[in-house]
């Protein structure tokens, strides 16, 4: 978890590849080594989430983030912010 650094300074917004009601997802550039990815960005505000529903997706991502298949999203990192639950991944074109 990259609960003390803030992503929007690490990544670079690209455009925006899709929009749901939780929340919306981005291809972005890593600012210093260059390489392309997905962020998806969950308004924690928009959506009323349980402590027990937001350790879940906590645990989901983790176990996501562990796993290393060519058949499943590989998840790199993720942000948990007051507001906001952003997830690194790669990006699938």
């Amino acid at each position: 978890r990259e609960q003390n650094k803030d992503p929007f300074e690490i990544y670079t917004i690209l455009k925006t590849l899709g929009e749901g009601s939780f929340g919306k997802v981005y291809k972005v550039e890593n600012k210093y080594n260059k390489e392309v990815r997905a962020m998806k960005v969950i308004n924690k505000l928009s959506y009323t989430m349980s402590e027990e529903e937001e350790a879940e997706i906590l645990k989901e991502i983790n176990i996501l983030k562990s796993l290393d298949h060519p058949n499943i999203l590989k998840i790199y990192e993720y942000y948990d912010l007051d507001r906001k639950l952003v997830i690194i991944s790669e990006l699938c074109t």
